[in-house]
């Protein structure tokens, strides 16, 4: 993830999720790191700027890592990652179909 991406997630994320001013940045960028570490884990390489899915995710975790509660993070978003990665999936033709 390059550093425009991350520069463009910090704004959006303290806009939107309200994280105050004294917050460092560099722990934003943090969050942002282990969010996209655990994020890819799951589904690979992600483009935060075409997939908006794996960008609210992410926007998400670091709203819950700022309040120190990313176990509960992938507890209460399990129905959409799992949504979200199904959709990574290609799909598989039926033998018979063919």
């Amino acid at each position: 993830m390059d550093k425009k991406v991350i520069d463009n997630l910090i704004d959006e994320i303290r806009k939107e999720k309200f994280i105050p001013f004294y917050y460092e940045d560099s722990s934003i960028r943090n969050n942002i790191r282990e969010g996209n570490y655990r994020l890819t884990k799951l589904v690979g390489t992600i483009d935060y700027d075409e997939d908006l899915t794996a960008r609210a995710l992410l926007k998400n975790y670091v709203l819950y890592a700022y309040n120190s509660r990313t176990d509960e993070f992938f507890e209460n978003y399990s129905d959409e990652i799992l949504s979200w990665q199904m959709d990574k999936v290609p799909l598989i033709k039926n033998d018979e179909e063919n």
